[in-house]
Order: structure tokens, then sequence, then C-alpha cells
């Protein structure tokens, strides 16, 4: 199994922040919350640090655990860990993927997520009171 740490990054508007997987990378055209791998000796908030710093050029501050979630894909699974997070420093530029938006918490269900990240959406909308 993959341990995996994922952002969910709201902003002052209460905005998510999401970003589409580019071609040529696993789930393409997917969008999804920032995140990576966990490295070995590394918790997954100081993976989240690490790789938002890595494929977005920003400095990340997670700020409490939102859930995890695992999920079997054909030829592996994934243990995807959330944290909520702001972003402190730093201006977004895209290496991964290919766009991102930040978008109301209603308007998420709009968006095609990767697969081990729509569980981590209900629960956002369900602890905000917002599932359309």
């Amino acid at each position: 199994m993959i341990d995996v740490a994922a952002a969910v990054i709201v902003d002052e508007k209460d905005r998510i922040f999401i970003a589409r997987k580019r071609k040529g990378l696993p789930l393409e055209g997917m969008w999804e919350f920032p995140g990576g791998k966990i490295e070995q000796g590394e918790t997954a908030a100081e993976a989240i640090e690490r790789e938002l710093m890595e494929e977005m050029g920003v400095r990340v501050e997670p700020e409490g655990l939102l859930g995890e979630n695992v999920h079997h894909y054909d030829e592996f699974s994934v243990r995807l860990i959330a944290h909520y997070a702001r972003i402190v420093e730093g201006q977004i530029k895209l290496s991964d993927h290919d766009m991102c938006e930040w978008v109301s918490m209603d308007d998420l269900n709009d968006y095609v997520m990767a697969p081990a990240d729509e569980p981590l959406k209900q629960i956002i909308q369900n602890r905000n009171g917002s599932a359309k």
C-alpha cells in the first residue's frame, strides 16, 4: 500500500484549492487535493509541506487532520491522509498539474476528482453542511 498525503487548502472566502493532473501522468485530467507520497520516516503533515514546495513552489502550514481513505486501484492501493492546510508563502506554480481552481464547497461536485480524493470531498461537504 502506498501512503499519500493531501492538503485541503481553504482560503478566507471558504473556497478550496484543487488542481488537475496534466497529460502524461497517472490520473491525467482528474482533479485532486494537492500532495504526494509520504517518504519513509516522514509524517503526512511533513509530506504535505515538502510536496507543495516541490510541485507548486508554495510553503504551506498543515492545520489539522481532516481524515483518511483507502482506495484500491487495479494495480495498487493508496492510503490517502488529508490535512487542512493554508498557504503561508509563495505564488502557485504548476508542474505536475495543468490547471488549478479555488472552488466553493458546493461546486466541488462539478469536478471529476481522483477516486481516492472523492471520499474526502464528501467529508468536507458533510462537515460544512453543504452537500448538494
